[in-house]
């Protein structure tokens, strides 16, 4: 363990928070609460002998393999540019898992926390939000996207991923903003942040952020029944998706057009969209709409 090493305070605290201790139980005998409190903080760089005493008290082993710290860093910064993409992380985060003891005693603690957050596990949410005040701006962000697993409100929601956007002004952000306006049902917000985020992603070259972004413009005229402005940017999301690695994705998009042609009437084309569904979390929806097309036609 190197003696001036700002990561050392966050594992400590990190390691503290996960065994439920307190400040005092935890520096007895070694220095006083507050002088802890200020190595979790980095406002201090506490003497060697002393910051090893506080992790042999906690009963974990510093992992600072320069080697392996570099291969891990390279991994979780292509996990979450492939995130911002839309592309597929199933290799990587295996790989990561397999050296999850190194990592949660690591510099790459609270990202490995993080990027299990994105795994949507939400054991880590409590222990990340308790760890805010030793985040960088940019794990501060990610946070912000994955706190709302926790949370049902979707005003609550908003803000969160607002507060994400103005850090990472990127269209994957802006994305999760768009869909907390879509839940509290201001469309006309929904509209005006797709304008801005086709903008960026065509900036970025995000295909996948600039379908999405087409997809839910799609899903705020089907919500309100406008059939040809719905086909308009549904189609455009299919366009871009089509031929894609994405082309899945496309299942939800197809099962709305249907959803909303069954309802307008237009029972052949309705069957036909919903036909071309082959992914969908529940199949009963999908069936109960075609007993529908059938029973109505």
């Amino acid at each position: 363990m190197k003696s001036k090493d700002p990561y050392a305070g966050m594992l400590l605290k990190l390691e503290r928070i996960k065994q439920n201790k307190g400040q005092k139980e935890i520096c007895f005998g070694i220095c006083v609460p507050s002088y802890l409190s200020k190595i979790e903080r980095n406002l201090v760089q506490a003497d060697e002998k002393i910051l090893q005493e506080l992790f042999e008290r906690l009963n974990i082993k510093y992992c600072f393999k320069e080697e392996f710290i570099t291969k891990a860093a390279n991994l979780i910064n292509t996990y979450f540019k492939n995130q911002f993409y839309g592309l597929d992380n199933k290799k990587i985060f295996c790989e990561l898992k397999e050296s999850s003891a190194e990592l949660n005693y690591s510099p790459l603690a609270i990202d490995w926390l993080l990027i299990q957050g994105f795994e949507k596990n939400k054991n880590v949410i409590p222990l990340l939000s308790q760890l805010q005040d030793v985040m960088s701006e940019h794990q501060l962000a990610l946070y912000y996207i994955i706190q709302p697993l926790e949370i049902k409100d979707a005003n609550k929601m908003l803000k969160s991923y607002k507060k994400s956007y103005r850090i990472l002004e990127n269209s994957y952000s802006l994305l999760y903003v768009m869909e907390a306006y879509f839940l509290l049902g201001q469309y006309d917000k929904v509209n005006e942040c797709a304008n801005q985020c086709i903008s960026i992603a065509l900036e970025e070259g995000n295909t996948w952020a600039l379908a999405e972004c087409f997809d839910m413009q799609g899903c705020v005229y089907a919500a309100l029944n406008v059939e040809p402005l719905m086909l308009q940017f549904y189609k455009r999301c299919i366009n871009l998706l089509q031929n894609t690695l994405w082309k899945e994705k496309l299942s939800g998009t197809y099962y709305n057009i249907g959803a909303v042609y069954l309802q307008n009437g237009k029972y052949e084309l309705a069957m036909q969209y919903l036909n071309k569904v082959t992914e969908l979390e529940c199949d009963f929806l999908l069936n109960h709409k075609k007993a529908l097309v059938k029973i109505r036609s």
